[in-house]
């Protein structure tokens, strides 16, 4: 980890809007973030907008971004994928909210503790 703070963000399309792109933007953190099928935008009055949703638009089409978010889906999405349907944590048989959390945390802690195993033994 730099002790300045993350160089760069890599997420999926729900976190795409125009306050995350300059809040990063402004924090000097470069975005990779997958855009949606939105449809012709509408830039009057929103100049710093465009131009981080440009320049995020641009990065996710080099070869870096492209890996980024492979890897993002690749380390994230499977494993979330392998936790809710081969783990069994699409139907959670418990009361309360705190009670299903605590459930995820030890459920998804104990995947990446498996995961961690596997690549330290390839």
């Amino acid at each position: 980890m730099d002790p300045a703070g993350p160089a760069e963000a890599v997420a999926d399309t729900g976190y795409h809007s125009n306050d995350t792109l300059v809040a990063l933007k402004e924090a000097e953190v470069r975005a990779y973030i997958s855009e949606p099928d939105r449809g012709r935008r509408q830039w009057k009055d929103k100049p710093e907008a465009q131009a981080a949703v440009y320049w995020n638009r641009r990065r996710i089409q080099g070869e870096h971004g492209k890996g980024l978010l492979r890897r993002r889906g690749e380390l994230l999405e499977r494993s979330f994928a392998h936790a809710y349907e081969t783990g069994g944590m699409r139907l959670v048989y418990l009361r309360g909210r705190n009670n299903v959390l605590k459930r995820v945390l030890i459920h998804v802690g104990a995947l990446c503790h498996a995961l961690l195993d596997e690549q330290r033994q390839t």
